[in-house]
């Protein structure tokens, strides 16, 4: 485990051990998210007509502290453990050149993304309010790793995760999304979807898009 990985953990831990015993002002709210992610790199070669990359899954976790800025205002910081990159797909030939098959490339890279985000919590008298985001967060690389998938029946040693090098270990990003809050007998239950705007050149010239499906639980 590098040093920079096991400070991040480090500090995603400690956030996540402050959440859980500690009691704050009744003014915060906090809690815990997990989701899925779906990421790509939008990324045309010179050589190419087409884009290089396509989308792929991902998993995000992690948690948060937020609260009120002013009426239906509010604010929300957060720390998650996310998984990002993207898929390259290419023709596997034999020594003859005849075709094998579809390889591919699954570039994973992890980060400990944290979010600063405003919120607009529309009321409606019941227990679900709808619920808008915005705002920037810093993305520190933890790992980057690529693995190939093979045709059945094909060996190699690349099977294997390989470490990946990319552009940049630190990512810029604007966050816009939207969903709803469910009031469970004080507690509140999120469902959100969420769109993350990378806004530097990770890897070659290819940026970070990624698609967040989320569920938040109060605690």
């Amino acid at each position: 485990m590098s040093r920079r990985y096991g400070i991040s953990v480090s500090l995603m831990i400690f956030f996540l051990f402050c959440l859980l015993p500690v009691k704050v002002n009744a003014q915060l709210d906090k809690g815990l998210l997990v989701g899925w992610n779906g990421s790509d790199w939008d990324y045309h070669p010179a050589w190419s007509s087409k884009d290089l990359f396509e989308p792929k899954n991902g998993f995000c976790a992690g948690g948060y502290l937020g609260g009120k800025v002013a009426g239906h205002l509010g604010w929300r910081g957060e720390i998650l453990y996310t998984r990002k990159g993207a898929v390259m797909k290419a023709m596997g030939t034999d020594e003859n050149g005849e075709p094998m098959g579809e390889i591919r490339f699954f570039h994973n890279v992890d980060y400990l993304e944290i979010p600063f985000l405003f919120s607009l919590t529309i009321p409606t008298g019941g227990a679900v309010r709808p619920v808008f985001y915005l705002g920037p967060a810093v993305d520190f690389e933890l790992s980057a790793k690529t693995h190939a998938e093979y045709p059945s029946g094909v060996q190699n040693d690349f099977n294997a995760d390989e470490t990946l090098t990319t552009s940049k270990s630190t990512d810029f990003s604007l966050i816009f999304g939207g969903g709803i809050d469910i009031d469970a007998g004080g507690k509140v239950i999120s469902l959100q979807v969420r769109y993350v705007m990378g806004t530097q050149e990770v890897y070659l010239t290819a940026k970070n898009k990624t698609l967040s499906v989320m569920a938040g639980f109060g605690i």
